[in-house]
């Protein structure tokens, strides 16, 4: 068994399974069913227990660890949480990453943390940028290199820690540009000053 399964065909799970699979032998599978009416049938799995059955790489892009977890206690026959990788691009709370990273340990399993601080947009470039924390397994950092760049770190929960940390900034970046949009309509600056002054800072 070779075969690699992405799980979650939201926005960037779409954009990562259609450059992965001219790739490499790989499926998807997604909880809503209808967003995959277009995928074809020997491109996707039926179930979660058919994931676990076929997949020796499972790869996580789903919403949260709460997701993780429906799927975990979805899975009909446990038995299948064993001898696999989990490979986790999802962006989840860094507490659970050492509770699925021992959680995996437990099945004889091996959990890799890898977000991504990226977006499609990098992924065309193909410069998607993974932080990768856990076993370096051949097979995944191929896959991975494939798409973008790889920073490694030696703990399991800094992947996220420094996730949380860009998205912080992102945020606060974006607020204060939406302020700073606002004070310059407010005193009738025009915006292509305002633009030009960002792109030069």
């Amino acid at each position: 068994m070779n075969n690699y399964c992405i799980i979650g065909y939201g926005i960037l799970g779409q954009k990562i399974f259609e450059a992965l699979s001219s790739k490499k032998k790989i499926k998807i599978f997604n909880r809503s069913k209808s967003k995959l009416k277009n995928i074809k049938k020997e491109l996707k799995y039926e179930n979660i227990d058919e994931v676990f059955e076929k997949s020796e790489i499972i790869i996580f892009l789903v919403k949260n660890e709460d997701a993780i977890q429906f799927y975990f206690n979805r899975l009909n026959n446990k038995k299948l949480l064993k001898n696999k990788i989990y490979v986790n691009l999802s962006t989840i709370n860094h507490i659970y990453s050492k509770k699925f990273y021992k959680f995996a340990n437990k099945n004889n399993s091996i959990w890799i943390e890898s977000p991504t601080l990226g977006n499609p947009e990098s992924l065309v470039k193909k410069n998607l940028p993974f932080l990768y924390s856990g076993k370096k397994i051949r097979k995944v950092i191929e896959i991975l290199s494939s798409i973008g760049h790889i920073k490694f770190l030696k703990k399991i929960d800094h992947p996220q820690i420094l996730k949380i940390i860009h998205n912080t900034i992102c945020a606060n970046i974006m607020i204060c540009m939406a302020d700073a949009f606002l004070i310059s309509k407010k005193n009738k600056i025009r915006d292509n000053f305002l633009i030009d002054m960002f792109l030069n800072s």
